[in-house]
């Protein structure tokens, strides 16, 4: 693998396919525009984590990091999936995004024109997962996430 350059910038949010909506680039040509432009990105996915798609474009060269999103279809908010992720993420420097659900049952609605990826999402809508309890805190599971920020390098 290629020594990658210190970036001018860094796109945290940016989602390559495969996702759960149609997008304009994969990993590798998202790695390969941002190089071109001294920047560094990563990767988002509401499927759930995009470390290994990260991993194989650092292979190639290109300035690319992963995350993870903790939607349900994905596994949840579960410390097992953080950890999951941080084995597929290699070994690359620097901290690991971990995103609480995108997916949360909030009455808000994008306005966003989005085709979805697979037929799949249409018969089985991504299910709403929650950070907080009925009373306002946050949950055990969520504690747990947070938790694990102490003792692994994410963020």
């Amino acid at each position: 693998m290629s020594r990658i350059e210190e970036p001018g910038f860094i796109d945290v949010h940016y989602h390559a396919n495969p996702d759960a909506f149609i997008r304009r680039h994969g990993a590798i040509e998202a790695g390969r525009r941002y190089a071109a432009v001294q920047g560094r990105v990563v990767l988002k996915n509401h499927l759930g984590c995009t470390a290994a798609q990260a991993w194989e474009a650092r292979n190639q060269g290109f300035p690319v990091s992963g995350s993870v999103v903790l939607n349900e279809i994905a596994g949840g908010i579960d410390y097992r999936v953080v950890e999951r992720s941080l084995c597929l993420r290699g070994d690359e420097p620097g901290r690991f995004i971990v995103h609480l659900p995108t997916v949360t049952g909030r009455t808000h609605t994008s306005t966003l024109a989005r085709n979805l990826s697979h037929p799949l999402l249409r018969e089985k809508p991504i299910k709403p997962a929650r950070v907080t309890a009925q009373n306002g805190r946050l949950t055990p599971q969520t504690l747990d996430i947070l938790k694990m920020a102490r003792d692994y390098p994410l963020v």
